[in-house]
């Protein structure tokens, strides 16, 4: 009789301890990204595009000079080239496909702070970049009729 009048609180008190919320544990907080290609600053949650946020660190954590060794980091965006350097853009499988006949109207951007690089951007390099947005899906409400597949937004520092 006094074993359960002891066990009993003890097993409430666990019971209780299960339905309290993670955080309560955890003094760790995680990290915001900004994001800025929507011409407003807004973090990587409140985004409703899919977007992939590549910042300094991980380029150079990979060691990547040119934009094309950054831009295989993202899911769903692929680089093809006709010559030295990456040209041709795709995200989800749309986008310039022709390595030897240019696209009339581009359907993957390019902005390097807010300035349309969308036929050179393979010739980008990653030097003096604070990040990189690849924005998955139709851009062109927003940025024409050259981000219909997605965009690719670059900020330097």
């Amino acid at each position: 009789m006094n074993r359960s009048k002891i066990i009993n609180p003890i097993f409430k008190f666990c019971a209780a301890l299960a339905f309290l919320p993670i955080s309560a544990f955890s003094d760790s907080t995680i990290d915001e990204i900004i994001v800025t290609s929507d011409f407003r600053d807004s973090t990587l949650l409140q985004t409703p595009a899919s977007v992939t946020v590549i910042d300094s660190a991980a380029i150079a954590q990979r060691q990547a000079r040119h934009l094309e060794q950054v831009l295989n980091l993202a899911p769903n965006v692929n680089f093809s080239s006709g010559a030295s350097r990456g040209r041709f853009i795709q995200i989800r499988g749309i986008g310039e496909r022709s390595q030897f006949i240019e696209p009339l109207n581009p359907s993957v951007g390019a902005l390097v702070d807010g300035i349309d690089f969308t036929g050179i951007a393979g010739a980008a390099t990653t030097m003096d970049i604070a990040q990189i947005e690849i924005l998955r899906g139709p851009q062109g409400t927003l940025y024409g009729a050259n981000a219909l597949a997605g965009l690719i937004n670059v900020r330097s520092n």
